[in-house]
C-alpha cells in the first residue's frame, strides 16, 4: 500500500520531543510533504518553521497556535518581529486555534 503524504503535523512540547519527532525518517516525510503544519508558535515551533522554509524551498508551512500572538509569554515586540519574518517567508500562522492529540492521531492514521 502506498501512502501519499500531503501534510505533516508536528507537535513539539520539549527538547526531547524534537529529538523524537525529527528523526531521519521524519526528515524524509518533511522532504516528501507538500505542506507542513506545526502545532505551537513558541520558540521551538517558530524555529522549526524557519528551518523548514530555509532548508526545503517551496514547502507550504503553517503554524497553528493556541494563543493570540506568537511567543505570547514574551515581549510583544519580539512577537511582531517574528510574525513579520514568517510572513515575509510565506509561513502562514493561525491564532487562537487548538488541536487535540486525538484529532492529530486520527488524521495521520489511514482508515
Amino acid at each position: 500500500m502506498e501512502l501519499m503524504v500531503c501534510t505533516v503535523v508536528i507537535k513539539l512540547l520539549t527538547t526531547q520531543s524534537i529529538v523524537h519527532y525529527f528523526t531521519q525518517a521524519n526528515m524524509e516525510l518533511v522532504r516528501k510533504a507538500k505542506s507542513i503544519v506545526i502545532v505551537g508558535g513558541g520558540a521551538v515551533g517558530v524555529e522549526l518553521a524557519a528551518e523548514i522554509v530555509e532548508t526545503f524551498a517551496g514547502k507550504t508551512v503553517q503554524i497553528v497556535h493556541g494563543e493570540h500572538r506568537l511567543f505570547h509569554t514574551k515581549w510583544a515586540s519580539l512577537s511582531s518581529w517574528v510574525k513579520k519574518w514568517l510572513t515575509d517567508n510565506h509561513v502562514e500562522v493561525g491564532y487562537n486555534l487548538n488541536i487535540s492529540q486525538q484529532r492529530v492521531y486520527e488524521s495521520l492514521v489511514p482508515s
